[in-house]
């Protein structure tokens, strides 16, 4: 994508298809929602960047994504990416697959070049969309990711989401939206085999805190903002040929 073509279709995407698709978006969702921001100014206006929120509905990437003008480039499972039907649209606002079919590395050297051409990468550290009304325990991909790249860590947390489209609606419901993003955590890059796996498990555990923080500040205390116990997600890693995991990530893992 360093080519001619691939910077064109980059510009084209960021000027034309990410505002008209993300208008054509809120067109939809405004007649239903009462959404309020806060935090916006905490997501960098340029430079690559990593927002990193709870995830309790499927509409959360357009909520998040009114927290800045800059496009987000969204990690998405495979088995969501794959989809015939909608592929082309996952393509076209620029997802990132990652998961057991697309091999760990090459997935995460795709999420790691996007941020090191300075794109803003949107991801849901707890792996899919909580219907239960609980935090999650987090994966490890956005510690992997920020500390591979140096890039901010952006925390976010969305309230109202799952109250708009729950589960197995089709139609949005009138509901108001509370979005709020805090202050960037940072840290150095390092080499990928320098990382610790201590070291992504302690970045994994300060942001979920940060995240349930945010939470609490909307929310008071509620079943969605206690952090829960870390899981155990350790399992043998997928590896593409000359490309190893970081420790203890797995590429299942973002979504």
């Amino acid at each position: 994508m360093n080519s001619p073509r691939g910077r064109i279709a980059r510009l084209a995407h960021l000027t034309l298809v990410h505002p008209v698709l993300y208008l054509a978006g809120w067109m939809l969702m405004a007649p239903y929602t009462r959404i309020s921001l806060r935090g916006a100014r905490n997501i960098p206006l340029s430079g690559g960047c990593i927002v990193a929120s709870n995830h309790r509905s499927y509409t959360d990437p357009i909520f998040l994504s009114a927290l800045t003008p800059r496009p987000l480039r969204f990690l998405m499972h495979h088995s969501w990416y794959d989809r015939p039907a909608s592929r082309w649209l996952y393509r076209l606002v620029g997802c990132i697959p990652v998961g057991d079919n697309h091999a760990a590395g090459r997935s995460l050297e795709r999420a790691v070049d996007a941020i090191r051409a300075g794109a803003a990468v949107g991801i849901f550290p707890e792996g899919g969309v909580d219907w239960q009304g609980r935090m999650q325990p987090f994966h490890r991909g956005a510690a992997v990711l920020a500390l591979w790249t140096g890039a901010p860590l952006v925390p976010a947390f969305i309230a109202g989401s799952h109250e708009v489209l729950p589960k197995g609606a089709l139609i949005p419901r009138p509901r108001k939206v509370r979005v709020v993003a805090g202050a960037p955590i940072v840290v150095q890059p390092q080499n990928l085999h320098d990382i610790a796996s201590e070291e992504i498990s302690e970045l994994t555990r300060r942001l979920q805190e940060t995240i349930a923080a945010l939470g609490r500040e909307l929310l008071g205390d509620h079943p969605s903002t206690v952090v829960p116990a870390p899981a155990n997600r350790e399992v043998p890693p997928t590896v593409t040929p000359g490309t190893e995991n970081p420790p203890g990530f797995r590429a299942e893992e973002s979504s």
